[in-house]
C-alpha cells in the first residue's frame, strides 16, 4: 500500500512539473499584440484591445493553430505575417532539426506581428500571471 501511494505522488508531481496535470479554467479571446520576449517567451498585449496589459506565457506545450486566410484581414503587414504563419504551422516536418528551425521562424513571425500591433487569438489559462498559453493563432 505505500508503495502505491509513493508512486501516486510521484507521477503527480512530474504531471504537475511538466504541465500536463494542470487544471483550471482556460480562457480564448481575441489579443492586440504589442511585445513578445523571445528569451522567455513571453508576450504582451491588450485583451480584446482594452486596457489593462496583460502578459502571457509560451511553453513548450502551446499550440501553433492556423488563422483565418490571409484575404480576411484588412490591407497591412498583418495580412502578409498570417499568410506566412499559416503556411508554416500547416507544414508537418518529419525531422527534429526541421521542427526546430520551424519554431524558431514562428517567433520571429510572432516578434514581427508584436511590432505591427497585429492581433491573435489565444487561448490561455484564467488562473496565474502570466497566464500560459494553450493555443495561440493570428485573427484579423
Amino acid at each position: 500500500m505505500q508503495r502505491r501511494l509513493w508512486a501516486l505522488l510521484a507521477m503527480l508531481s512530474v504531471l504537475c512539473f511538466a504541465g500536463v496535470g494542470r487544471t483550471g479554467k482556460t480562457v480564448s479571446g481575441k489579443v492586440q499584440l504589442m511585445d513578445y520576449v523571445q528569451q522567455t517567451g513571453l508576450v504582451l498585449g491588450y485583451p480584446d484591445g482594452q486596457p489593462p496589459l496583460g502578459w502571457y506565457h509560451r511553453t513548450s506545450h502551446t499550440k501553433y493553430a492556423p488563422g483565418p486566410p490571409a484575404f480576411y484581414y484588412p490591407p497591412s503587414p498583418c495580412r502578409g505575417l498570417a499568410r506566412a504563419w499559416n503556411v508554416l504551422v500547416r507544414f508537418q516536418p518529419r525531422r527534429g532539426s526541421v521542427e526546430i528551425l520551424r519554431q524558431h521562424a514562428l517567433q520571429r513571425i510572432l516578434t514581427q506581428m508584436t511590432r505591427h500591433e497585429c492581433n491573435a487569438s489565444i487561448d490561455r489559462f484564467a488562473n496565474g500571471t502570466p497566464a500560459d498559453i494553450v493555443k495561440i493563432s493570428p485573427m484579423p
